[in-house]
């Protein structure tokens, strides 16, 4: 028998989305569009020293850069963050996915002096500017994952498919049928890096077999949400996959020994969470504690008690 005893009491947190780095989407011209404005000339992406961006849904229309005095509409917004090196200076973009949101969070010098990151070096504010693209990520995508070998990255298509990409030359390894209509909504590796678990918009969750090659295997479909799953998190320990997303539910499964999973049979608990979509799940190191973030900004805290017998 698998019982589950949570316990939780709510915080006020923050939301980080999940990010990549990948080739120039099309919002990338808004950006420069505004910063041509910003400089008096026309830029290009040509004209940039260095350029990358992250992707992201924020919990709301300030696309993680509210500006003082602007009120902002409370609802889950899709958009990119664009750094620009222009002229010894890095512009930070806030673009929404519809490009109809353009935000200049903040401009600051590039420092010469500043120390560049060698291989494996700890990223620090100081060295950060300096560090260019590993690999480039083709399309535009709604989730992703890195491996914890730092070998090969996961990416979710808007069309359901699961891509997998060589991290270091952004070479895709393999890519799956599509799985999930209306696109892929979160991604996740357990700490293995044996399984993967991917989500859709249809609250559809797969878990997968992943191979050190890249090459993934389906092992089990996981129902029970009514709504896109924006949130997947594995137990430090690999025992219980968690995932949370538009019914404000959070939902646990445990996995087997060796990653033994029995599909829509396996031992399930469903706990009610917050009064808004859970976009984000994090277990602690111990794997004693769950996080769990809503769209509105808040976070509830889960503390998991697990019996097996």
């Amino acid at each position: 028998m698998f019982r589950r005893l949570v316990s939780f009491a709510l915080l006020i947190g923050m939301v980080l989305p999940l990010a990549l780095r990948a080739q120039a989407p099309q919002a990338i011209e808004s950006a420069l569009a505004d910063l041509s404005q910003q400089v008096g000339r026309t830029v290009s992406l040509n004209d940039l020293a260095l350029w990358s961006y992250t992707q992201g849904t924020y919990p709301d229309a300030s696309l993680g850069c509210p500006q003082p005095g602007a009120a902002y509409a409370a609802v889950l917004t899709p958009g990119l963050q664009f750094l620009l090196t222009y002229e010894d200076t890095v512009y930070d973009y806030r673009v929404s996915a519809d490009r109809q949101i353009v935000i200049l969070c903040s401009a600051a010098p590039v420092s010469d002096s500043s120390p560049a990151a060698a291989p494996g070096a700890r990223i620090t504010a100081e060295n950060a500017p300096l560090l260019g693209l590993v690999g480039n990520f083709g399309g535009l995508t709604g989730a992703s994952a890195l491996a914890p070998d730092g070998k090969t990255a996961v990416l979710g298509s808007p069309a359901g498919e699961v891509m997998v990409y060589n991290a270091q030359t952004g070479a895709v390894i393999s890519t799956t049928l599509p799985v999930h209509p209306g696109g892929v909504s979160a991604v996740a590796f357990d700490t293995s890096g044996r399984l993967l678990a991917t989500a859709g918009a249809d609250g559809l969750i797969v878990v997968w077999d992943a191979a050190p090659d890249g090459g993934l295997r389906e092992r089990a479909r996981l129902g029970g949400a009514s709504g896109a799953a924006y949130a997947l998190a594995f137990s430090p320990d690999g025992g219980l996959l968690a995932a949370g997303g538009e019914d404000r539910t959070v939902r646990l499964w445990a996995v087997g020994s060796g990653g033994a999973v029995t599909g829509v049979t396996m031992p399930q608990v469903a706990l009610p969470a917050q009064a808004a979509p859970v976009v984000k799940l994090v277990f602690s190191e111990d794997g004693t504690l769950l996080f769990s973030a809503g769209s509105d900004g808040s976070a509830a805290v889960w503390g998991v008690v697990v019996t097996v017998g």
